[in-house]
């Protein structure tokens, strides 16, 4: 994936033309929550997605999908708690931290979508010019490896994303 979201934007406006939806759909994995909050939010606002859709809810091979102890590890040698969006229980799932970014990245959306609206009420354009700014401010690259997620710099560039909102939101 690009990290400057050219391609899906590019994808987005061939499904508008078509009249189809489109949606970001990429892997969980490795407990990155800033990750999965920015595609659930952010990313979607950049390239204009119609949804979001993490691949992996419950996926393990092992005794105890709880644990990172690889004296539990399956056949394939590798353990499966990051592989857990929720973990599973005979009643209600347990959240993750997987499942706490995906939500933090829906508020962060929904949010956006208040703050965007308020600023169309108003009709400023420098409102609309730091929202831009605001949401080009995030700093994210698809790393090489999915691996080496870089969390912190995401992590405070969307909570700055955030506060800006807010600030709007609050006026």
């Amino acid at each position: 994936m690009r990290s400057d979201t050219t391609a899906a934007t590019n994808i987005m406006s061939e499904a508008e033309y078509l009249g189809e939806k489109a949606t970001h759909y990429w892997q969980l994995y490795n407990e990155h929550p800033a990750r999965n909050r920015y595609y659930t939010g952010a990313y979607l606002l950049r390239t204009g997605s119609d949804g979001a859709i993490p691949y992996v809810y419950q996926a393990f091979h092992t005794v105890d999908p709880y644990t990172t102890d690889l004296r539990y590890r399956s056949s394939v040698d590798r353990y499966f708690k990051n592989f857990m969006t929720a973990y599973p229980t005979t009643g209600k799932p347990i959240s993750t931290i997987h499942w706490e970014g995906i939500q933090a990245g829906i508020n962060d959306y929904r949010y956006a979508m208040l703050a965007q609206s308020l600023i169309d009420s108003d009709g400023t354009a420098g409102d609309q010019a730091n929202f831009d700014a605001s949401l080009d401010a995030i700093q994210y690259t698809e790393p090489a490896s999915p691996w080496h997620v870089v969390e912190g710099r995401l992590a405070e560039s969307l909570e700055s994303f955030r506060a800006y909102l807010i600030s709007v939101i609050n006026r």
